[in-house]
């Protein structure tokens, strides 16, 4: 099975003389070194002569500068490896790790039964009786009941990139004083895990993948001393934390619980197990829509022939607009599927459809949908700013009423330009700021008549809470027509055309109320801008 070795790197050229053997040793495809620039050349020599050695492994070197973005250094060189990696599967492996092949039972593991992370054990090194106190306490922690997470694991490139949130970026070094409390235990590959596992399958092998040559991270006093603190934060016993410190020979947990039980300081007591900084930001958008899924007419049941019915008579300028069917034979991605309606509609015009949500009860009512349709089509759960498919695969991507749901909307539109081949198509619906259902509706009903402009609530504010059917949706933006244009135009897309369609207002007593204007030829004053838009090529093509 083809995969790829990914191991960060500075000037280790002693630890290297021995880790970098060790990864040939399990006959990857392809081992990618990633340098700080510029890498050192005693490093790059080493790197080259060993690389040369071997005829049926591909060695790349990467230097890596530094980003401004990333706090964490090491977080970014080791992320821009994963993305230089040919193979999906990655094993990443630290430079003072000497692996053996146990590590091929995680690559074998991940990317399938929704794998996306397989860590391995490793073993330290016994210097001294603490060492080898902490050595015989790991051993018999790790036969009787669990193994830990380490920082030798390999993961499914898609399953990261529609799992990690922009939250690394301003992840600290757990080593230097910048972390505090309970953050001292968050590293970026806790952190990556963390946000995998919320998403995806994450397992933990016994067997021992690697011997390490360094000592354990956490005999950093400042991090023992912070952990110590969050410890105390968190109320624990002084008998469980002296336990705890003679159990791993880690003294500098007393001294920080003592400081923080007499200080008294507010710090951060997060869970290092579950800490992600995008955690709360997206709950209540993902918990939103998890629970409404539109066109699925659960209070109202309808069979598939009843909805797409009324789908295309309520909204009855999509078939011309869209031209869906002049898909035959097109690969078309749905971003956003929800119920799958329009997912079904495409597939029965002949097109090969992928249909993506981020919602788990979406991915059920697309797959339940297109098998009452009695379709084929691929259904994917994955979030919109890390879609896990390859650059210039589909021909068209659709995405209907989603994106304006988006804060990060130029990272969605990023990866469709990706995922796009050249001249590709772009097409959907975003809500139209300049639209009667906007002023009427939302801004006089609800910003003027109810008092919520005056309560200090913005335009925006207004327009999420009730642009849905279901109040509380956490995000929605307007765009007007020349806003959706200069937005497409920065993301490189051409040839644009945008459409206000669906005259429709919202009243007090009931919803989407169609109207028709007294002048026939005057512009649509509708809720809806629908776009059509092709990708500029690359250039060089």
């Amino acid at each position: 099975m083809a995969f790829s070795i990914v191991m960060p790197i500075k000037d280790e050229y002693d630890l290297l003389r021995s880790s970098l053997p060790a990864c040939y040793s399990v006959r990857p495809d392809e081992v990618v070194l990633c340098f700080d620039k510029p890498a050192p050349a005693k490093c790059l020599e080493l790197a080259k002569d060993l690389g040369a050695k071997q005829s049926r492994i591909k060695t790349r070197i990467v230097e890596v500068e530094r980003n401004p973005e990333w706090r964490f250094h090491q977080a970014w060189v080791r992320r821009s490896g994963f993305r230089a990696a040919e193979h999906d599967r990655i094993l990443t492996v630290d430079v003072d790790l000497v692996i053996n092949r146990n590590v091929l039972k995680a690559v074998d593991l991940v990317g399938k039964d929704d794998v996306g992370l397989v860590s391995c054990s490793k073993f330290y090194p016994v210097t001294g009786p603490l060492g080898f106190w902490r050595a015989v306490a790991y051993h018999l922690a790790r036969r009787a009941h669990f193994a830990p997470f380490t920082g030798l694991y390999c993961i499914f490139r898609p399953y990261w990139l529609d799992s990690e949130d922009e939250g690394i970026k301003s992840l600290e070094d757990p080593r230097t004083e910048r972390a505090l409390g309970s953050l001292a235990a968050v590293g970026e590959d806790t952190y990556l895990r963390n946000c995998m596992i919320t998403r995806h399958r994450v397992l933990y092998l016994r067997e021992l993948g690697a011997y390490c040559m360094t000592r354990y991270v956490e005999d950093v006093p400042h991090m023992q001393f912070e952990l110590g603190r969050y410890m105390a934060a968190k109320g624990y016993s002084w008998p469980r934390v002296l336990l705890r410190a003679l159990m791993y020979g880690r003294i500098h947990y007393l001294r920080g619980y003592l400081y923080q039980k007499r200080a008294g300081l507010e710090i951060p007591t997060y869970n290092p197990h579950t800490y992600r900084t995008q955690l709360m930001k997206g709950r209540k958008q993902r918990a939103y829509w998890a629970k409404q899924v539109p066109m699925t007419f659960t209070d109202l049941p309808k069979t598939y022939e009843q909805k797409r019915q009324f789908r295309y008579a309520l909204q009855d300028y999509m078939q011309d607009f869209f031209a869906f069917n002049q898909l035959r034979g097109q690969r078309v991605l749905e971003i956003g599927s929800g119920s799958g309606i329009d997912s079904a509609e495409m597939l029965r015009h002949g097109a090969q459809v992928v249909s993506l949500d981020f919602s788990p009860a979406a991915c059920r009512s697309t797959k339940s949908l297109l098998s009452e349709a009695r379709l084929g089509g691929d259904v994917v759960m994955a979030d919109a700013t890390h879609l896990p498919f390859k650059g210039d695969y589909f021909d068209v991507v659709y995405s209907y009423g989603v994106i304006h749901h988006i804060p990060n909307v130029l990272e969605v539109l990023e990866e469709v330009r990706r995922c796009l081949r050249d001249n590709g198509l772009f097409m959907g619906m975003v809500y139209n700021r300049d639209s009667l259902l906007y002023a009427y509706s939302l801004l006089y009903l609800h910003g003027i008549k109810e008092g919520l402009l005056a309560e200090g609530l913005t335009e925006q504010e207004i327009a999420s809470k009730f642009s849905e059917r279901k109040e509380g949706n956490p995000y929605t933006k307007c765009y007007t027509k020349d806003e959706l244009d200069d937005l497409l135009c920065r993301s490189f897309f051409r040839q644009i055309r945008i459409q206000p369609c669906y005259n429709v207002i919202d009243t007090q007593m009931k919803r989407k109320v169609k109207f028709q204007l007294e002048d026939s030829e005057q512009e649509s004053l509708g809720w809806h801008l629908a776009f059509r838009a092709l990708r500029l090529p690359k250039l060089g093509r």
